[in-house]
C-alpha cells in the first residue's frame, strides 16, 4: 500500500533500516490507516532491543520510562514515538500488566500478544503489511476479534473488555460471538482497572460516532464498572442509543446523566424524584470515574433539572434561571429526551430567556464600577438582579435602560 506518513515517522523508520534494524508500525496507526481514518498516535515495533534504540536515537530527546518493558519514546515534530522490542508478554497477576517480558526478534510472534486482530497488523516502510490473524479479512467484516483464545487475552488485561466496546461504538463494528461471550463472562475483572483508565474507555465508548449501534451489545461490558449496565430494559438501550444533534462533549454528558438516572431506577425501582435522590444518583455513578471538578459540577446541575417538575411557565423559568447554567440546560434537556421526559415546552422557555447567564446582559461589572459602583458583592448582586428584570420581561437588554435602572436601585436602598 501506498503511505503517506509524517516525516519524522518516516525518518524513524528509514534510520533503523539504515542500521540494519527492523522497524514497524503496529496497533491502532496501522488500523486506522487501512480504514482511511486520521491518525494521532504512530506506534512503532522494533528488532533492537532497548539499549540499542536508545542509542540510535540519542539525538533525539527521549522518554524511558517504559525502558523495562521494551519501550523508548522518541520526541519528534510528530509527537513522542513510542519503540518498543518485540516482546512477549510473560504472567499477568493483576488483570493488567504483565510481571515481566521477554524479548523476540520476529515480529510476528510479537503480535501474538495483542488484544484483537485489527490491532494486530504490522506495517512497513515499503508498505508490506504482516498480518498472520487475517486482521484485514475482520476489518473487512467490520468484526471484533480477539487474537488467539479471547478468555486468556481479557483475562491478562482486563481493559480490554472496556476497549473492545470502545472500539465497537467507535468503529460501528460488532463483537464476534466468542469474544463478546468471553468479555462479558470477565466483565467483573474490570473492576481492578484504575479510575483514570475506566474514565477514558467510559467516556470513549460514550463519544463513539456509532454509540447507537453498539450501545446494546457492549453496556453490559462495563457491568463490573457498573453492576447496573447489564439490568437496563431494552426500551431503555434503544432510548439511550437515540441520535441526537450536539457537539461531543455535551451529548456524552447527556448520555452520562441519562446513564446515571436509568441505574437509579435499576437500584431503587424508580427515577428520581427529588433533589436529594438525584444527588445520590449522581454520587452513586460517578464515585468509579475521574472527572474534572467543573464537568462533575454540570452533571449535578443537570441532574437537578431533571428531578425538578417541569417548569410550568416562563416566569417559573426565569426564576430558576439564576441557579442554573446555560451549559447545564443543555445538557439536561438531551438527557431528558434520552429517558423519554417530554418538557419541550419548558426547553422553549429556557432558550427564549434573553439572559441564560450573566455573558447574555447587554452590560458587565466594569460599566457599573465605572459609575461608582464599589468593587465586591453589590456589583454580583446588581447585575444578578438586572438579568431577572429582563428574563422576567420588566426590563429591555439595553445598556442606556439597564445603567440606568441600577443607579435608581442604588439611590433608594437604604
Amino acid at each position: 500500500m501506498e503511505l503517506h506518513l509524517p516525516k519524522p515517522v518516516t525518518e524513524v523508520l528509514d534510520c533503523l533500516k539504515q542500521a540494519g534494524e527492523q522497524g514497524y508500525l503496529v496497533g491502532g496507526c496501522v488500523r486506522d490507516l487501512l480504514l482511511g481514518r486520521p491518525v494521532h498516535d504512530y506506534d512503532i515495533a522494533v528488532s533492537c532491543p532497548p539499549e540499542r534504540t536508545a542509542e540510535l536515537f540519542g539525538r533525539y530527546p527521549l522518554v524511558e520510562t517504559g525502558r523495562r518493558h521494551g519501550t523508548i519514546g522518541v520526541v519528534t515534530q510528530a509527537g513522542v514515538l513510542e519503540l518498543t522490542t518485540f516482546r512477549a508478554d510473560g504472567r499477568y497477576r493483576d488483570h493488567r500488566r504483565p510481571d515481566e517480558v521477554r524479548f523476540l526478534p520476529d515480529v510476528t510472534e510479537d503480535l501474538a500478544r495483542r488484544d484483537f486482530t485489527i490491532n494486530a497488523i504490522a506495517l512497513g516502510l515499503d508498505g508490506t503489511l504482516i498480518d498472520p490473524f487475517d486482521g484485514q479479512g475482520d476489518l473487512a467484516q467490520k468484526t471484533i476479534r480477539c487474537v488467539g483464545e479471547p478468555r486468556q487475552r481479557f483475562a491478562e488485561d482486563a481493559l480490554r473488555i472496556l476497549r473492545c466496546a470502545r472500539f465497537a461504538a467507535r468503529l460501528g463494528f460488532t463483537v464476534e460471538p466468542s469474544t463478546r461471550i468471553a468479555a462479558l463472562e470477565g466483565a467483573e475483572s474490570t473492576r481492578a482497572i484504575s479510575r483514570e483508565r475506566v474514565t477514558a474507555e467510559v467516556l470513549g465508548f460514550l463519544a463513539g460516532e456509532q454509540f447507537g449501534q453498539a450501545v446494546d451489545v457492549c453496556l453490559p461490558l462495563f457491568s463490573g464498572v457498573w453492576p447496573e449496565a447489564k439490568r437496563l430494559a431494552s426500551h431503555e438501550l434503544a432510548r439511550l442509543g437515540l441520535p441526537l444533534q450536539a457537539e461531543a462533549p455535551i451529548l456524552v454528558d447527556a448520555r452520562l446523566l441519562a446513564l446515571a438516572a436509568c441505574f437509579y431506577r435499576v437500584r431503587m425501582g424508580g427515577l428520581p424524584q427529588s433533589i436529594q435522590e438525584g444527588q445520590q444518583a449522581m454520587e452513586q455513578f460517578l464515585a468509579v470515574l475521574r472527572l474534572p471538578r467543573k464537568q462533575s459540577s454540570l452533571l449535578g446541575q443537570g441532574m437537578e433539572l431533571l428531578v425538578l417538575p417541569p417548569a410550568a411557565s416562563h416566569a417559573e423559568v426565569c426564576r430558576r434561571l439564576p441557579c442554573y447554567s446555560a451549559p447545564a440546560v443543555d445538557r439536561a434537556r438531551l438527557a431528558a429526551e434520552l429517558l423519554g421526559q417530554d418538557r419541550e415546552a419548558e426547553w422553549q422557555w429556557w432558550r427564549q430567556a434573553p439572559c441564560r447567564d450573566r455573558s447574555g446582559l447587554a452590560i458587565s461589572g466594569r460599566e457599573l464600577l465605572k459609575l461608582g459602583v464599589p468593587a465586591g458583592p453589590e456589583v454580583g448582586r446588581l447585575l444578578a438582579t438586572l438579568r431577572d428584570a429582563v428574563n422576567s420581561g420588566q426590563l429591555p437588554n439595553n445598556p442606556e435602560c439597564l445603567l440606568e435602572q441600577a443607579m435608581e436601585w442604588r439611590k433608594t436602598e437604604p
